[in-house]
């Protein structure tokens, strides 16, 4: 992992969006790699034979500290075109491959929107758990539950067990 990439992009994003919202981006960001790190986990466990896509760990963490970086300036209204432009914008003054920074901007486009389990293949993953991960920021107790139950089914060969929900409550 890029660490010192990610640290200027973190402080960018509270600089921005302040403690409060940093304090709520920080827990997407929390949120996004035990997503990631459950998603590996069940990958090695199944040895699974169909391929999916690899996870980029770091667009994935950089994408949900920027997810949404332009809403203090521009609201919730479709934030994720506007938080997507400025990302991509301030992520090319910084040494980061441009096939990063658009998987950090199709991540951050993606979150907003449920998509059917038809079109679910063709969103790149990033942008899969960042949509999961923001949802889970919002909820507590019962409903993180359900929302990991409901991760289950947007995964059906990788399914959120009790087993696996204890390790994740217990974390």
């Amino acid at each position: 992992m890029e660490t010192g990439v990610v640290s200027i992009v973190a402080q960018h994003a509270e600089s921005v969006l302040g403690k409060e919202r940093f304090r709520y981006v920080s827990a997407v960001v929390a949120n996004c790699k035990m997503l990631a790190l459950e998603l590996d986990g069940q990958e090695e466990e199944k040895g699974n034979d169909k391929p999916r896509q690899a996870i980029d760990l770091d667009a994935l963490i950089i994408a949900a500290y920027l997810h949404d970086i332009s809403t203090v300036a521009h609201g919730f209204h479709e934030h994720q075109l506007e938080s997507a432009e400025m990302a991509v914008e301030f992520l090319m003054g910084l040494n980061i491959s441009v096939e990063r920074v658009k998987k950090v901007e199709q991540a951050i486009l993606a979150h907003t929107t449920a998509y059917a389990s038809e079109e679910r293949e063709s969103v790149p993953i990033e942008g899969r758990i960042l949509y999961d991960a923001d949802k889970l920021g919002r909820l507590s107790g019962l409903a993180v539950v359900t929302s990991l139950i409901e991760f289950g089914a947007r995964y059906p060969d990788r399914a959120v067990t009790g087993d696996v929900l204890v390790r994740l409550l217990l974390k």
